[in-house]
């Protein structure tokens, strides 16, 4: 089992900025620190949008939203999922 304590969780909620996630997705996968955990929350309710992030990162975890939920109910439910 992996040591969790050194782990890093990134948890990104999306809202009218997809032309910014991917830049995002990349400069995170770029750091030399290996031991991280990605988690987007996305509340774009776009489906070609998840399939994008699906298909080019893989390793990601992604939660979409059927409904555009709060700032903060999306920034918990990252931390439930992390």
């Amino acid at each position: 089992m992996e040591n969790q304590s050194n782990k890093i969780v990134t948890i990104i909620i999306t809202y009218a900025v997809k032309d910014y996630v991917e830049s995002c997705l990349d400069s995170i996968k770029e750091q030399t620190y290996t031991k991280y955990e990605i988690i987007v929350i996305d509340n774009l309710n776009d489906i070609n949008f998840s399939q994008g992030i699906i298909k080019h990162y893989p390793e990601i975890k992604l939660y979409p939203q059927q409904k555009k939920i709060s700032y903060s109910q999306a920034l918990n439910l990252g931390i439930k999922q992390s």
